[in-house]
């Protein structure tokens, strides 16, 4: 896999650097009975577990060709889970933990708006499981729904290759305090780990309407400031060069039990228009 996960039903392929004749090679990995078969080419070794992989288990990994040896460790996928395993659960996925690859000034933003965390929970609707996320902020050690804002519709979970989840492209409208935000091509991609108590490695994908941001927080030229910063706005849908491409990572989202996302919140601030 990309992110160097195996799958319970999958096999380690290692590559050499240069073609290797049989019996001057070796591949196994520790505590796991195996078969390993070399390539026709002799530039890949396959090693084929006989015994099951233990899920969100470490194992290591030895290979060795040309009198040289390396060792590598890696970790199995969890247990697949079913739609019925997700449904109606939340879970809280803290943005101060996350890393914003592209653009890497995108955390001022929800600096900004005061984004503390995502709250991410699922609904059954008629066309599957949907993943939906709404923001909150953080009062000490409580997490609350920000008000006036509600839950929005990320799109429909696709099971195929379970645990690993995902939603297609979509494009999708945020109301924040009376302001639309307009997020263009969201895309998620998580791991369901035990059993759905956590979601980890966490990739989202999406544009950003930098002009539905400056009538948000009432500043102006954002653009021009991303781009003295080297991160210049691309085109929008409607042909305007404001939007600006996000793609964030996190290790992982918490299962939480004292937060309702469908709570209208506590605008303690007047925040609400």
């Amino acid at each position: 896999e990309p992110d160097g996960r195996v799958a319970l039903d999958g096999v380690v392929e290692v590559g050499f650097t240069a073609p290797v004749a049989e019996g001057d090679w070796y591949l196994s990995v520790h505590g796991l009975p195996g078969q390993a078969a070399l390539s026709d080419d002799g530039l890949r070794a396959v090693f084929t577990p006989t015994s099951p992989w233990l899920p969100e288990r470490t194992y290591q990994l030895e290979a060795g060709a040309c009198e040289t040896t390396q060792a590598h460790p890696f970790v199995t996928l969890p247990n697949a889970v079913s739609p019925a395993q997700l449904e109606g659960r939340t879970w809280r996925f803290d943005t101060s933990t996350a890393e914003w690859v592209t653009p890497g000034i995108s955390d001022l933003f929800a600096g900004l708006i005061g984004i503390d965390d995502l709250l991410v929970t699922t609904r059954e609707r008629s066309d599957g499981l949907h993943l939906e996320v709404r923001p909150a902020m953080r009062m000490g050690s409580t997490t609350l729904p920000i008000p006036c804002v509600a839950l929005t519709d990320i799109g429909v979970l696709d099971f195929t290759a379970s645990p690993r989840l995902s939603t297609p492209a979509k494009d999708v409208q945020v109301d924040l305090f009376g302001q639309d935000v307009r997020l263009g091509q969201v895309s998620v991609e998580a791991i369901a780990g035990s059993d759905g108590g956590r979601l980890e490695s966490i990739q989202i994908d999406a544009t950003l309407d930098m002009r539905d941001v400056e009538a948000l927080t009432g500043l102006t030229g954002l653009c021009t400031i991303t781009q003295r910063l080297g991160e210049p706005c691309t085109t929008c849908p409607d042909g305007a060069d404001a939007c600006l491409s996000a793609y964030v990572l996190a290790t992982e989202a918490l299962e939480v039990f004292d937060v309702d996302p469908t709570s209208p919140g506590w605008d303690l601030f007047g925040l609400c228009p």
